[in-house]
């Protein structure tokens, strides 16, 4: 019969977020000092349409969804399933559209002994949840789960507590309109009964701030309570030491503080997105932090060179002036004056102090990791800088890092030729009018590894390969979302992993220095979770005062 229940539970907990009244007026039912709400919406409407989709007729199919349904957990759950009308008087269709309302909500709620959970939800069909309950508590006093039920009287509502063999207690409440409310906490449960659903609470007011436009795709969200996070900042502040640990945690509660509203929300239409979402004062937010806010902020435009067989790329623009104080407002004095001395001392006089007046005006950056090719059994690694000035003389700073290149690349010269009697070889090969170099040296890299850089255009493309540097493409014309951070392609992560795992077996032994074997062995499963995906991208973005960083999930097929 405990598994019943532990269905019941899962499938409220698979609920979450928003549908304007319902939400509301149960977050207004929790007490004011919960810390953490968790609100699932309309799944109802969800589940039907996730169930009935392409995603869930191929994912029983692929081989993470035959492995799952081989867990002892899912079997029991899937079995539980099929026991509720039996057991219970009700398929778990009628559980979801009857008894589960179009909100739920999960608060964490501290108490003056530890701490409570408290489960709230609004029942369409009061009549058909009432029987629900009274059959499992008959069955559960039947199994001896619990040895009775006693109900028990607060202001004009009523609810039950049902007494466990170790003494410990559970309650749960069914009021006349359908609320159900169910904790383990006897002073929770109270406190919710006596608060009234038009009960002024600052909760309703944070989940509003977090909403949006596309609130009908809207499954869950998680709201935390900035007042309790810059608590708990304080106090680790107090138990640090002085360094960059307690600049870092007072910096960062001055973040905290502007902040009216923050959580994580799930949406789903045909992809999934998760997001963490933080709605800020903008009239209390300190002049180093304002960049955050900055809503015309404009996308890397080396986004259209990356090449699409690419498994990983990361891009973006960067603002020094706007940036770099605001990272190194989290560093103590010590370290920012150690940064500044390394700027000026090494990476000035490698580079030029003229590139590195330029880059203070920005720079566009970009990151790529490609498959091997038949040629190279090796991925490789590219890395692209192009400066953000308006100087017409755009080839000049970019001059100056390449000649910091081929210092680097003398100084591996050097080094290679005290170790090995064979040629270290700089190649330079002339592409159109671009001009790369490419390093040989057989003894200090490993196969496919062969360090090659220079200009293309108007960008300077660093990579692991000639091959990586030939595929970035500076003429490409094709856009991107300005709120794009990083892409993972993981159908083609997947077919490079099937095609060369012993060599990232090798790879990742080599990183945590363990044994090649366990990786090869643990990575099946990886690539099983992998291929559920087409591609997963990360966003950032700034919508109004609300700041966002979205993980975007494309499923191998449409969730709906």
């Amino acid at each position: 019969m405990h598994r019943l229940f532990a269905l019941l539970c899962c499938l409220l907990l698979t609920t979450t977020v928003w549908s304007a009244n319902p939400a509301d007026e149960l977050l207004a039912r929790v007490p004011t000092e919960a810390t953490v709400h968790i609100v699932v919406q309309d799944v109802q409407r969800h589940w039907k349409a996730i169930r009935a989709s392409p995603f869930a007729e191929w994912f029983i199919k692929s081989n993470f969804g035959i492995n799952i349904q081989e867990e002892p957990t899912i079997k029991q759950l899937l079995h539980a399933e099929k026991s509720l009308p039996e057991a219970l008087g009700l398929s778990s269709k009628q559980l979801l559209d009857d008894v589960v309302g179009p909100a739920v909500v999960l608060a964490h709620v501290p108490t003056s002994n530890g701490e409570a959970v408290v489960l709230l939800t609004k029942s369409p069909k009061p009549a058909t949840a009432i029987e629900f309950w009274k059959n499992l508590n008959a069955q559960q006093l039947k199994s001896g789960e619990i040895t009775k039920v006693v109900p028990v009287k607060v202001g004009e509502a009523t609810f039950t507590e049902r007494v466990k063999p170790d003494g410990r207690s559970d309650y749960f409440a069914l009021l006349d309109d359908g609320l159900f409310v169910y904790t383990a906490n006897r002073a929770t449960m109270e406190a919710v009964l006596t608060r009234s659903a038009k009960s002024e609470a600052p909760v309703v007011t944070r989940f509003k701030q977090l909403s949006s436009k596309s609130d009908s795709t809207r499954l869950v969200t998680v709201l935390l309570d900035p007042k309790s996070i810059d608590k708990q900042l304080g106090a680790d502040e107090q138990a640090s030491g002085n360094g960059d640990e307690k600049a870092f945690l007072k910096q960062f509660r001055k973040l905290v503080g502007p902040m009216k509203s923050v959580g994580f929300t799930l949406d789903v239409e045909q992809n999934a997105e998760i997001s963490l979402r933080v709605a800020f004062d903008r009239t209390a937010m300190p002049s180093e932090f304002t960049p955050l806010l900055k809503a015309d902020r404009k996308p890397s435009s080396l986004w259209a060179g990356i090449p699409e067989k690419c498994m990983l790329s990361v891009a973006g623009r960067m603002e020094p002036d706007a940036v770099l104080p605001l990272l190194l407002s989290f560093l103590s004095q010590e370290s920012r004056e150690q940064l500044q001395k390394m700027q000026t001392d090494v990476v000035g006089p490698v580079v030029g102090k003229n590139s590195l007046q330029l880059a203070a005006q920005g720079l566009d950056w970009a990151v790529w990791f490609c498959p091997g090719t038949d040629a190279v059994n090796c991925p490789a690694l590219g890395v692209a800088i192009k400066f953000s000035t308006n100087s017409k003389d755009r080839t000049n700073p970019l001059e100056g890092v390449l000649a910091g290149c081929d210092f680097i690349a003398q100084l591996l010269r050097v080094q290679y030729n005290k170790a090995f009697d064979d040629g270290f070889k700089i190649e330079e090969i002339k592409v159109g009018a671009d001009t790369y170099k490419t390093i040989h040296a057989k003894n200090f890299f490993p196969d496919g590894l062969q360090p090659t850089y220079g200009l293309k255009g108007d960008v300077l493309v660093v990579s692991s390969h000639p091959s990586a540097w030939l595929d970035f493409d500076t003429k490409s014309t094709k856009s991107e979302p300005t709120s794009l951070i990083v892409r993972l392609n993981s159908a083609a992560l997947v077919k490079e992993l099937r095609q060369h795992s012993k060599l990232y077996a090798r790879i990742l032994a080599t990183l945590d220095g363990s044994d090649a074997a366990k990786h090869e062995k643990a990575l099946p499963a990886l690539m099983d979770t992998l291929e559920l995906f087409e591609r997963v991208e990360l966003h950032q973005a700034v919508t109004g005062d609300v700041f966002s960083i979205s993980l975007k999930l494309q499923p191998k097929k449409p969730l709906k």
